[in-house]
């Protein structure tokens, strides 16, 4: 029987908390579903250069952003998505900052230069990019003759 994957990374803890225009805000990593769901979304926005580093942090933002008074026992991620479109319009430029950088924290590590912002969506348009070559190249190779 396959883990039921929804449920364990529903049972995580935050990654942390901002205090931001609409709320505290509890920020966790994404679940397959969420990442999946986002990447349909906004992969060709993305990769096309289409979307505002500010626009897609906005639109991540109900994927793995969550009411700290709505968590699952106090600390877990929700099942549900919670926040709608017209909080995540109203998220400030300040709250998408500090959402971008708690997020990528690691990244930002090595260069404390850099535009939260700008690495958020970097990395997610590399990680894009490669899965999107390994899939191109799996399909080339599984067409070749056996």
């Amino acid at each position: 029987m396959k883990p039921d994957l929804r449920r364990i990374l529903s049972c995580w803890p935050p990654m942390g908390f901002i205090e931001s225009s609409i709320g505290r805000l509890a920020l966790f990593s994404f679940t397959t579903g969420a990442y999946d769901e986002m990447k349909t979304k906004f992969q060709d926005k993305v990769l096309g250069g289409r979307i505002s580093e500010v626009d897609f942090v906005r639109a991540a933002a109900p994927f793995i952003c969550f009411p700290a008074d709505k968590l699952r026992e106090g600390q877990f991620r929700p099942f549900e998505t919670l926040l709608s479109e017209e909080q995540c319009a109203t998220l400030s430029e300040p709250d998408l900052l500090c959402f971008a950088q708690l997020y990528t924290s690691k990244e930002l590590l090595a260069d404390t230069e850099k535009n939260p912002l700008a690495v958020f969506i970097s990395s997610f348009k590399e990680l894009w990019m490669t899965e999107n070559e390994e899939a191109a190249a799996e399909a080339r190779g599984d067409q070749r003759p056996g």
